[in-house]
């Protein structure tokens, strides 16, 4: 479904126009550009002169009328009205209507684009795709580029109507949320020198925010030709707009901006540092840190980012912690495993069940160079929830004839009202199940599971506080032993024998807590990229644990055969994984079977099929059908389901007031 952007009303996906309302359905920006220089790709690069003198505006005016297309295939309708008696300047912003929402830009892999063919793109279409690599989502997503005449169109994300900085700059109750945008501010001025778009930071008319209050640019401005920006016109940008600002903010900003207007501080270097030190004492002021680690300038910053804006610098979003298991995870040689009979041809989930219980690491999974989740520091801010949506969908695949996939979600949620705003209450239960075992055997494992876990844990969860391990971990066995019992009633061997993987996430307000069996995965999404919670319950982990190198462990035979599932083996042999996490900034949760996350699907995509979901304007509903349809593009071979939970937070201010009132009513009276 299209949601309208000025009525909300909820249109099919192929009507341009909303059925209430009218308003165009899917709006894109267009910035014409006369083609009478390039912008240097990288630095020190030569610039790419085009003698091509710019034709009179009539040659381009049959293109600006609305209603006209500006491509030849038929697909951006030009919506804005432009007047044709002035002449066409440097650049021209406009609104178009993509008539065909439903199908992917042309620039939607924007990765491969610059990998197969950089020189096919001019260096103002590669200044998009490069910087928004980094500054995800403050760079409009660029959805197609194209030559025409002496111009070159651009097509870019419709920022044109979101909130002025500006406007929102005058009512900005938060200092850290004003120091972040300046510090985010540094940074982009040092990645925008080697693309002369400098001059895209210093028009305040460019600069906006998002529904999550991120510092965005609505388009990239080329810097004309002989003309120098420094650090002084930064600091003249943010004297200007301090100006604006309410008396709360700490005066040392404005000092700090006529420092470097005035060309008193002049590296940039210098400047992160100073806003490092008033974000560091406002926080230490406000009591916000419970212990005196010293924190790193990125540290202090990424504090800030996670605290008001959930940035793709923020802190870490997940305090995770598995369970470890009593039962020792060492097995001494392979042949103490029990093989099931892999010969079942209805199901690619061969089940090789060991006697041990994995405890793998959660880091393990991080990729060589990034930083674990946790070796970041974790904010202690308490922090709540304002907004949740959830969104579960199967399909059977491309090459099954029947669906082995059950899932269940469900979400009931609560809104409180008070002086520090909307907050809400939730809690929710999301199970995800993988069935083996051939047609009425796979698909009726997981779908018994689903029922028996929904069943026990609506008995058990009364109160408003998580159920404990020990209770997830009855409910897990129990649905083992109703499919255990059923594969022993109707005398089931080897492959015949029913079974299934799960994953679940139980959720009450900002915390959670995670069980998985099998190799149905947990992703967990943030600003600060993509990471998997669970580890796969296979022989090819299983070898990794004991020590066996990676590439080693996967050129085994059985590397991808599961060590654990529900329903084959007795309550005894069933060692479920779990993992406690503490959701402290914006986040997506995907819970997801195997037919979604083979052949690393998720993590290929993930810039340009899951980060988005992060926004609350991007449609959920319409994100994971996109995402079924990718693991159909480029798996197919197995049912696919998908579960994604979208978590929206906010600083609980009520929260740390009543905090801070009783550690104040227990300390003594001075004297």
């Amino acid at each position: 479904m299209l949601v309208c952007p000025e009525c909300q009303f909820e249109n099919p996906v192929h009507n341009r126009f909303c059925q209430r309302c009218g308003s165009p359905l899917k709006t894109l920006q267009a910035v014409i550009m006369q083609r009478h220089r390039s912008a240097v790709a990288e630095e020190g690069a030569p610039e790419l002169p085009v003698s091509v003198e710019p034709p009179a505006a009539e040659t381009i005016g049959d293109l600006l009328i609305k209603g006209r297309f500006l491509d030849e295939s038929g697909r951006y309708q030009v919506w804005s009205t432009v007047d044709l008696s002035e002449p066409i300047g440097d650049d021209l912003t406009l609104r178009v209507i993509d008539c065909n929402p439903s199908e992917p830009p042309p620039l939607h892999d924007a990765e491969a684009t610059l990998t197969q063919s950089p020189a096919a793109l001019p260096d103002a279409a590669q200044a998009y795709l490069k910087l928004q690599d980094r500054f995800f989502p403050t760079i409009p997503q660029l959805h197609a580029v194209w030559q025409q005449d002496a111009y070159l169109i651009l097509i870019l994300e419709d920022r044109l109507t979101w909130q002025d900085l500006a406007t929102d700059w005058q009512t900005v109750s938060e200092p850290l949320e004003v120091i972040h945008w300046l510090y985010e501010m540094t940074e982009l001025w040092e990645a925008l020198i080697p693309w002369q778009s400098q001059s895209s930071l210093l028009n305040q008319n460019n600069l906006c925010v998002d529904d999550d209050q991120i510092l965005c640019m609505r388009r990239l401005y080329r810097d004309r030709p002989g003309i120098h920006y420094d650090l002084k016109d930064l600091g003249l940008l943010w004297h200007a707009l301090l100006q604006k600002a309410p008396d709360s903010l700490p005066t040392d900003l404005g000092s700090l901006a006529v420092e470097i207007g005035s060309g008193e501080i002049g590296d940039l270097t210098a400047v992160q540092e100073r806003l490092a030190a008033i974000a560091d004492a406002l926080q230490s002021s406000e009591d916000l840190l419970s212990s005196t680690t010293d924190l790193s300038l990125d540290d202090v910053m990424s504090t800030a980012s996670q605290e008001e804006m959930g940035s793709s610098d923020a802190s870490p979003a997940i305090s995770a912690a598995r369970a470890n298991s009593n039962f020792d995870s060492t097995v001494d040689d392979a042949d103490d495993d029990l093989t099931l009979d892999p010969s079942d041809e209805d199901d690619g989930d061969d089940l090789l069940l060991n006697l041990a219980g994995e405890d793998l690491d959660f880091d393990a999974e991080v990729a060589d160079g990034e930083e674990s989740i946790g070796d970041l520091p974790t904010m202690v801010l308490p922090m709540k929830l304002f907004r949740l949506d959830e969104v579960g969908r199967t399909h059977v695949g491309r090459q099954r004839e029947h669906n082995e996939d059950a899932f269940y979600a469900e979400t009931f949620l609560r809104k409180i009202d008070g002086l520090d705003g909307p907050s809400l209450k939730a809690k929710g239960l999301y199970l995800l199940c993988d069935g083996m075992g051939g047609h009425a055997g796979g698909e009726v494992a997981s779908a018994l599971a689903v029922e028996t876990l929904r069943s026990f844990l609506t008995d058990r969860w009364q109160e408003d506080t998580l159920p404990d391990e020990d209770t997830v971990r009855e409910a897990i066995l129990q649905a083992n032993q109703a499919i255990f019992e059923k594969n022993e009633a109707e005398g089931r061997a080897g492959s015949a024998r029913m079974g299934t993987t799960l994953v679940m996430v139980l959720l009450q307000d900002n915390q959670a807590l995670v069980a998985h069996v099998g190799d149905s995965r947990l992703y967990c999404l943030t600003r600060r990229g993509l990471q998997q919670v669970t580890v796969d319950h296979e022989v090819g982990q299983r070898e990794i644990q004991r020590g066996v190198e990676p590439a080693i462990a996967y050129a085994r035979s059985d590397a991808y055969q599961l060590t654990q599932a529900l329903g084959p083996r007795s309550d005894q042999e069933v060692f479920p994984s779990m993992t406690q996490l503490s959701v402290s900034e914006d986040m997506v949760l995907l819970l997801c079977s195997d037919g979604m996350s083979d052949n690393d699907v998720l993590e290929t995509h993930h810039e340009t099929h899951l980060e988005p979901l992060l926004r609350s304007r991007q449609d959920l509903d319409d994100g994971v059908s996109q995402l079924i349809d990718l693991a159909n593009e480029h798996n197919g071979h197995d049912n696919i389901t998908v579960v994604a939970v979208r978590l929206k937070v906010r600083p609980n201010l009520d929260a740390l007031k009543s905090s801070k009132s009783s550690g104040s009513a227990g300390q003594p009276d001075a004297g």
